[in-house]
């Protein structure tokens, strides 16, 4: 089994793209800032420690998170934005089958790949603005001291209102289809089936 090709959205610089995978090993090359690090961190937040914070959202989608604390109550021209990865694993069905059961949205197809999509977005979007508007009420000069991104910036605020929820992935040939899965199996799968390992940027190595 392996990772065969991964989709990422609204990821600091990664607003949209997609990385295929090498059979063996896949190296990331580029100049500075042109997103390998927010590559490989991507799969140790949502695969790992989930620890996302509000400027891993990509700088047009920080943009839309204010807009959407600024609108009225009945406003629903803007909507909260997620980060999303979609991964794609390929399969031999007689022999790990079972291992991705959970994963497979339709027993009866024959298929070689199976896929999941994550999502960090937000659990309550009018509970988070409510609380927002609560902390940061209108001033006489009708705007707000702070921004919703300031909002969601302040300590355990983002983890409080966005979550991860799961999806499986069923290629039609025509779309992809998206069938939402239990987090907690979710979870106990994805672990199973994937190891993410780092060694973070050092001077110096030793023994």
């Amino acid at each position: 089994m392996k990772i065969t090709r991964a989709s990422l959205r609204n990821f600091r610089r990664l607003e949209d793209v997609e990385i295929d995978f090498e059979p063996e090993e896949t190296v990331f090359v580029g100049p500075n800032n042109s997103g390998k690090t927010s590559a490989t961190t991507a799969f140790r937040l949502f695969l790992d420690s989930h620890d996302f914070k509000i400027h891993d959202f990509s700088v047009s989608r920080i943009a839309d998170i204010d807009a959407f604390g600024g609108m009225d109550e009945d406003d629903a021209s803007v909507e909260l934005p997620s980060i999303e990865m979609d991964l794609w694993l390929s399969i031999d069905p007689d022999i790990e089958f079972g291992s991705v059961f959970s994963l497979i949205p339709n027993v009866s197809a024959a298929l070689d790949e199976v896929g999941v999509r994550i999502k960090y977005c937000v659990k309550d979007s009018k509970k988070l603005q409510s609380d927002y508007w609560s902390a940061f009420p209108i001033q006489e000069n009708g705007g707000r001291t702070e921004n919703l991104a300031h909002f969601l910036s302040l300590p355990s605020n983002l983890s409080r209102y966005f979550s991860l929820t799961y999806s499986t992935l069923e290629d039609t040939g025509d779309e992809v289809v998206a069938h939402p899965m239990n987090p907690d199996e979710a979870k106990k799968s994805l672990k199973s089936l994937i190891r993410v390992d780092f060694v973070d940027a050092q001077r110096n190595i030793d023994d």
